[in-house]
């Protein structure tokens, strides 16, 4: 079950508990920010949106992935990434990029399992002071996944 995120404070509220290390700052735009819930209680945060990336004008970008610990390794991170995709392909969009930290080799090897390539290594700067991988993956589409349902008899 998903919802989308109505207050900021519902976001922080989620991630106190595992994830607010990340420097203490969060950036989020609540429109494109979605929690996956178990039982009522969320476990997974997805967020995402266009990418900024000059070099990838008008290319979707998964911005974040947030599970808890103890949901982790259970096909979570892959529903959330499948959605992902799915719904850039709903929106037109013809490419995924995800940046994942360098020494998140966890993250870069679930990314690279699901299809994403490596394509830039630079380092990110404030806040983060550490070196970034960019991952992308063009996406195909077939005749189940290319029409929006609220699309199909225009």
């Amino acid at each position: 079950m998903r919802y989308k995120i109505k207050q900021q404070k519902q976001i922080k509220n989620f991630l106190a508990e595992e994830f607010w290390e990340e420097k203490g700052r969060l950036l989020f735009d609540k429109e494109s920010t979605t929690l996956s819930l178990c039982n009522d209680q969320p476990v997974a945060l997805l967020s995402v949106g266009d990418t900024v990336d000059k070099d990838k004008t008008g290319a979707f970008e998964l911005w974040r992935i947030y599970i808890l610990r103890t949901y982790q390794n259970r096909g979570i991170g892959s529903l959330l990434l499948n959605f992902t995709e799915k719904e850039a392909i709903a929106s037109g969009y013809k490419e995924v990029v995800i940046w994942a930290f360098k020494k998140n080799v966890h993250a870069i090897s679930f990314y690279e399992k699901h299809g994403y390539k490596q394509d830039k290594e630079c380092y990110l700067g404030q806040p983060y002071c550490t070196y970034g991988i960019r991952l992308g993956k063009k996406l195909h589409c077939d005749v189940h996944t290319c029409v929006r349902p609220d699309k199909m008899n225009e």
